[in-house]
């Protein structure tokens, strides 16, 4: 049988040895990355992002909506079953779990915050695309997807900065 076609180029090009004392040169994305890196401010001990001051309203303000909606619901007539309610209280409870580490600056809670925005984008961007034509509602979830767009945007950055290692403490402040 004939050799395959990976087995006589491995036998064409030696594999080069690197020597020990030479690290390789950085691809033009390291370099970029490193620039970007460089870029960056630490924060201070008691800043927080802009754009993680815009989640955290944005997380207790549909926590408080969740709120709302919860004891609507209990006091309405026909009441909603249990499951449901259940599931109400979880998520309030998450978001203002997630309010509480955004107004702290905490890596966790932008990461919660990313995951539910990503989650919004993805069934508001189905719902326009199964929305047969365009109406309201169909505007609203393309309103909700570009601004859940823009906040994710702007809280990449500020991840990066919440995860600088150089924060500088508030002993060490002249």
């Amino acid at each position: 049988m004939p050799p395959s076609r990976a087995r006589g180029r491995r036998g064409r090009h030696p594999r080069r040895s690197r020597s020990a004392g030479v690290a390789p040169a950085p691809s033009r994305t390291e370099e970029r990355d490193a620039r970007a890196r460089a870029e960056l401010e630490p924060l201070r001990e008691d800043e927080r992002p802009r754009a993680v001051t815009v989640a955290a309203v944005g997380a207790s303000l549909f926590a408080l909506a969740n709120v709302y909606g919860l004891v609507r619901a209990l006091t309405a007539a026909a009441p909603q079953p249990g499951r449901q309610v259940l599931l109400q209280v979880l998520v309030t409870g998450l978001l203002f779990a997630i309010t509480g580490g955004l107004w702290r600056s905490r890596y966790w809670a932008v990461l919660a915050m990313q995951a539910l925005l990503a989650v919004q984008i993805i069934f508001e961007s189905l719902r326009v695309i199964i929305a047969g034509g365009f109406d309201l509602r169909t505007l609203y979830s393309v309103l909700v997807v570009i601004g859940a767009g823009v906040l994710f945007w702007f809280l990449v950055k500020a991840m990066a900065r919440l995860q600088m290692p150089d924060r500088p403490r508030a002993e060490e402040s002249p």
